[in-house]
């Protein structure tokens, strides 16, 4: 019985790992399209995570996400930042030093996170004419 209900744990907790990673990359993917609208709206990126919930460039506030998501592998609202020399924001990851289930079959928008060991590898970056070497990332980085 004992072996019996350790194997299920494993199973449980491989199962609620794949689903926080499914989470993860949507959650992720909101900021991609949020960074980018932000950036069609004003012609630069935030220089806080909160202006993508309340902007306050424009007359009119714009909103490009309802709320800061919390990182469901950390479980907090706390983000890794990838930013601009100048401090723009231009990407997110997670803080999880965890290893990832999911090394392959990603959609070809994440291709770039196959074979990364850890969360925090999986940058979730504004597309546009970034290179690797104008950002910096934030919150004790992963390499880029």
């Amino acid at each position: 019985m004992g072996a019996m209900l350790a194997a299920l744990l494993t199973v449980w907790h491989t199962m609620e790992q794949r689903e926080r990673e499914k989470d993860l990359l949507f959650i992720g993917n909101q900021f991609r399209v949020a960074l980018n609208h932000y950036y069609q709206n004003n012609q630069h990126y935030p220089a806080r995570l909160e202006n993508l919930v309340q902007d306050d460039d424009k007359v009119a506030v714009r909103r490009y996400l309802r709320k800061i998501f919390f990182d469901p592998m950390t479980r907090q609202t706390d983000w890794g930042t990838v930013k601009l020399q100048d401090g723009q924001i231009v990407g997110v990851y997670s803080l999880s030093e965890a290893e990832p289930l999911k090394k392959k079959g990603f959609r070809m928008r994440d291709i770039i996170f196959e074979g990364k060991n850890k969360y925090s590898e999986w940058l979730f970056m504004a597309e546009g004419q970034l290179s690797a070497s104008s950002v910096i990332p934030d919150n004790s980085p992963p390499a880029i």
